[in-house]
């Protein structure tokens, strides 16, 4: 204050960093309450403040308000939880389902029209794994989907684990 207004007496500036100060409050109500004990000065104004902040605190505390309490889980919603998430599981299993029957009848509509060039997504194929390939789901991460790697088409790896890695035209000049 005594820089924004040098040329202001002592109790000017003090009445006007007390209005400041009162006017930064964020709470309407709170800085009513404190503009009631018409304070004199700045220091004045923060304990006053500050001691009905205490005040406000400690009787929001007494009041036990329910909204205030932290919700403590029960013993029995864990069952709940677990319906709830099985629930949307099979929710999520039922759109994959679902999706990929639309792949499948996208794609057996893309053969039928094109001349035969276009081959199959690996993923939406009907045929079958060959004999030496692993296990559906084995793959860590990936217990119930079926995996199928994009390189080599083979059911039960992904590309990155592909021991057949694809090669390109360009790669067998060297």
């Amino acid at each position: 204050m005594a820089l924004a207004h040098p040329m202001l007496q002592h109790d000017a500036r003090e009445t006007i960093a007390c209005d400041y100060y009162i006017d930064a409050l964020n709470d309407a109500e709170f800085a009513l309450k404190v503009r009631e004990r018409v304070p004199t000065s700045l220091d004045e104004a923060l304990r006053i403040s500050l001691q009905l902040e205490a005040w406000i605190k400690d009787a929001k505390h007494t009041r036990h308000d329910v909204s205030a309490k932290p919700k403590v889980r029960g013993a029995n919603t864990a069952e709940s939880d677990h319906k709830q998430l099985d629930d949307h599981l099979s929710r999520l299993e039922d759109d994959m389902n679902r999706v990929l029957s639309e792949l499948k009848e996208m794609n057996q509509m893309k053969q039928a029209t094109s001349t035969g060039t276009v081959k199959a997504h690996p993923a939406v194929s009907e045929g079958k794994p060959n004999p030496g390939s692993p296990r559906l789901g084995t793959h860590q991460g990936f217990r119930h989907s079926k995996v199928v790697c994009w390189g080599y088409g083979q059911v039960g790896h992904v590309q990155r684990d592909c021991t057949h890695p694809k090669t390109h035209p360009e790669n067998d000049t060297q």
